[in-house]
């Protein structure tokens, strides 16, 4: 039986343990709105939500029946100070997106009122339609209150409006591995080794080559990106247990190396 546990940064001293979360594996963790924890399992296929102070258990769903690969809360959307107590704090972040890490599919948590003061949570597949390849999704990140990204394993950016996706946009090469959105724009990365740069409307900016990073024995997969805090630099991990900081002008080792 696997546990969750929260830790202070940066001394890492451990906060709360949440006991008997999962059974087997946890695939993903994801904070939302304080004090919500979501947490999907690699073997039980269960989704959780947590509240990480307490450990108290807000929401369970045993809906899925294939390994769950990424979970996320979306962006921020108006809240309902009409909704109970527990339900608003798990989920005033907009809603959770949950993704199929073999299966092509996206799920779509919402709250919607069933009476007086009170809400359920509701899941909504997502449509591929005919925008979209069905594939396994393998990242998504929230860009602004009403759009979902999601990256796919033949290279493309998905554009999901409420739970339709709306425009399929071709990317990368290969797999599209991670996306990072910040105020500075969207970045993505990809197992071609290219850095990809958009805006937030998602006009395409420069592409950053990777290959002159000196990545061990040339494998230049990336696997993870993440924007530095005022934007001139991104961090890096690599499909050869590699992290870079990459200088956000020219792609270059902004530590020489």
């Amino acid at each position: 039986v696997t546990g969750v546990q929260t830790c202070a940064l940066p001394i890492c001293e451990p906060i709360t343990v949440i006991q008997n979360a999962h059974k087997g594996a946890v695939a993903q963790l994801a904070f939302g709105a304080e004090p919500a924890l979501a947490s999907v399992g690699a073997v039980d296929t269960m989704l959780l939500v947590h509240d990480w102070r307490s450990g108290v258990r807000l929401f369970s769903s045993s809906a899925f029946s294939k390994p769950l690969g990424i979970c996320f809360f979306s962006a921020s959307s108006s809240s309902n100070s009409s909704m109970n107590t527990v339900t608003r704090s798990a989920w005033n972040s907009g809603g959770l997106v949950v993704c199929g890490a073999s299966e092509p599919y996206i799920c779509f948590w919402h709250s919607e009122d069933i009476e007086s003061n009170s809400k359920r949570l509701v899941p909504r597949r997502g449509v591929f339609g005919k925008r979209a390849r069905r594939q396994p999704t393998l990242c998504a990140a929230s860009c602004g209150a009403e759009v979902v990204l999601t990256g796919g394993v033949d290279g493309s950016l998905g554009v999901w409006h409420g739970r339709n996706c709306v425009q399929c946009i071709k990317a990368h090469r290969g797999s599209l591995n991670a996306i990072h959105v910040s105020n500075h724009g969207v970045v993505t990365a990809g197992k071609d080794g290219k850095l990809r740069l958009w805006s937030l409307g998602l006009k395409p900016g420069a592409i950053l080559d990777s290959s002159n990073l000196g990545c061990g024995n040339g494998y230049t997969s990336l696997r993870a990106v993440s924007f530095s805090a005022d934007g001139s630099r991104f961090l890096v991990g690599t499909g050869a247990n590699e992290v870079f900081e990459v200088s956000a002008v020219d792609g270059s080792d902004a530590l020489g190396g």
